[in-house]
């Protein structure tokens, strides 16, 4: 049987295909997180080590743009900043509802995140591909909780329980009417408490699979639930600006062109791989897609 090729992969097949010529440097402003989210976009000191990223992920640095920053995300926006021919400068937000009436109200003019492309972000902003990385919601809690939930059939065994959800998360509503679950929203730092602290009010945290530093946190993901609602991550522009979309698609594909070697893939191994990430599937796919078409 032929397998379905996912929307992300024929994106980027299309966009291999596409030549783009570098014109004038161009100033943009980008949006970026206050927040650490250590391994993809996080601090670190003068000697080259990490600035408790297990602390840090839970608030916003107190002057952000003083920091020396790295990750995952920090290498593919150096990228595409000087092969896009970008004059980048960032804009820190703290709130994740930040990030799109940023975009729309021209603050930024586009966003580098851990931030998914859904259908309802596209009404609002256009998104750039081939998307980076992709991430499904995963449960995170106790590993106690965590056996139990298995136990009890995973996602559907949360029926009418309460989850602790961060404050305008995109999966909210399809976690709630897919499973029927209850939800409180709130920071990432008091989810861990909630679930976790001396008044347990939410049995689990869902949040983006794939976050190492919230097991640093003493919460870790639970391995056995299998992430669902998988989406892309994408970078996103104010609706209209083709000619910056097509800028960051060609240096995003310049970035997949290479097979194995690509630098994508050679950043995933150092940040995400080397931290006790999986392996990204779509991502591989896309690479070998772009690197096959060139």
């Amino acid at each position: 049987m032929r397998r379905a090729v996912p929307r992300l992969f024929l994106a980027a097949a299309v966009l291999a295909a596409t030549a783009w010529a570098k014109g004038e440097i161009q100033d943009v402003k980008v949006g970026v997180s206050a927040v650490p989210k250590f391994p993809y976009w996080y601090p670190v000191a003068e000697d080259g080590s990490v600035q408790q990223p297990s602390d840090a992920a839970a608030s916003a640095l107190t002057d952000p743009s003083a920091a020396n920053w790295t990750g995952y995300l920090h290498s593919i926006l150096e990228s595409i900043c000087e092969t896009a021919a970008l004059n980048c400068q960032l804009v820190f937000y703290t709130e994740l509802t930040d990030r799109i009436p940023l975009l729309q109200n021209g603050s930024v003019d586009f966003i580098v995140d851990t931030l998914s492309a859904t259908d309802d972000r596209a009404q609002l902003v256009d998104f750039v591909y081939p998307g980076f990385y992709s991430a499904g919601v995963s449960l995170y809690t106790s590993p106690e909780q965590a056996a139990m939930l298995e136990a009890a059939g995973g996602w559907d065994g949360l029926t009418n329980l309460t989850v602790c959800v961060p404050e305008g998360y995109y999966a909210t509503e399809a976690l709630q009417r897919q499973y029927g679950i209850n939800v409180i929203e709130t920071k990432i730092e008091d989810a861990v408490q909630a679930v976790k602290g001396d008044t347990v009010s939410c049995t689990a945290l869902a949040y983006d699979s794939a976050q190492p530093q919230l097991a640093k946190l003493g919460l870790p993901e639970a391995s056995g639930i299998p992430p669902v609602l998988t989406t892309r991550y994408a970078i996103p522009v104010r609706k209209g600006d083709d000619e910056l979309r097509r800028r960051l698609s060609a240096a995003l594909v310049e970035l997949m062109q290479a097979g194995t070697r690509s630098p994508i893939l050679e950043w995933e191994k150092q940040y995400l791989l080397d931290n006790g990430v999986p392996p990204n599937a779509e991502l591989e796919a896309v690479v070998k897609a772009i690197s096959y078409f060139q």
